[in-house]
């Protein structure tokens, strides 16, 4: 069945971590290469820190379904080098660069003032360059939430890999209607409840799905290393739970995550 559907729909990848995916460079092209033979037109491609970024952007550039986001992790800000956000900003103006991120609040990792100092940056360097930003959240969300609130940021707002509960996502499109939450993998699986009640009594206009390719696959394919077209599945099980047609609701899904990274079909 799945065959079938990608000779019809076309899949949009908002987070993908494609140089863990695999470390050699040919293998990398590859699987970017597959996907989009596989109905992958657009892979985000997520860089953790600055220092990643050059190696896998180098080696991607001329792959036709590959952009990318720049940003500095949660999980990184307590190691930066001084020139940091020269750098940042110097990668924002190349090609193909079309978001600030992953960044955001992690409670597993560091010092929770310097993520906030580095979280409210990087939504001012959005601004700035009028491009949108990825959240990261690991229980962090009434911080995030409140921050989100104090700044309003004037871009569109990616909440990667979306775990809260539907409280806390209809307070954030309320307070932020230009807001994105992106679904992994992990709601393909039946013990997902609250994940699954989001995704299915939210406005469909304001979801976007992700692999988070290597992590996170989904169910059918829990045992493997996850990959972008794997993608598939999550749109296919998300269709079936808000009961819609599979093939309106990936072109649904498609032009929200256009509009989410102010990107066109063409591009």
């Amino acid at each position: 069945m799945l065959q079938c559907i990608y000779s019809v729909m076309k899949i949009f990848d908002s987070h993908a971590h494609i140089s863990l995916i695999y470390d050699d460079l040919v293998s990398q092209r590859l699987v970017a290469t597959e996907s989009y033979a596989k109905g992958v037109r657009k892979i985000i491609n997520i860089c953790n820190n600055l220092q990643d970024f050059l190696p896998v952007y180098n080696n991607l550039i001329h792959t036709k379904n590959v952009f990318f986001a720049v940003g500095i992790s949660p999980s990184e800000v307590s190691s930066l080098q001084s020139n940091w956000m020269q750098n940042l900003q110097s990668f924002l103006k190349k090609e193909r660069v079309c978001a600030i991120g992953e960044t955001g609040l992690d409670k597993k990792y560091g010092n929770r003032n310097i993520q906030v100092e580095f979280f409210i940056k990087h939504i001012e360097i959005a601004e700035k360059f009028s491009l949108p930003i990825i959240i990261h959240n690991r229980g962090a969300g009434a911080d995030i939430l409140e921050i989100v609130a104090q700044m309003r940021p004037q871009v569109p707002v990616i909440f990667h890999c979306f775990s809260e509960d539907l409280k806390f996502a209809r307070r954030i499109l309320e307070i932020q209607p230009n807001s994105f939450l992106s679904f992994t993998g992990s709601l393909t699986y039946k013990t997902a409840r609250a994940l699954r009640e989001v995704a299915t009594s939210i406005p469909a206009e304001n979801i976007i799905l992700e692999s988070e390719s290597p992590f996170m696959p989904p169910s059918n394919v829990r045992d493997k290393r996850n990959k972008p077209f794997f993608l598939t599945h999550t749109l296919t099980s998300l269709a079936e739970l808000r009961e819609v047609d599979v093939e309106s609701f990936a072109e649904q899904i498609y032009n929200n995550s256009l509009r989410a990274f102010k990107l066109t079909d063409s591009e």
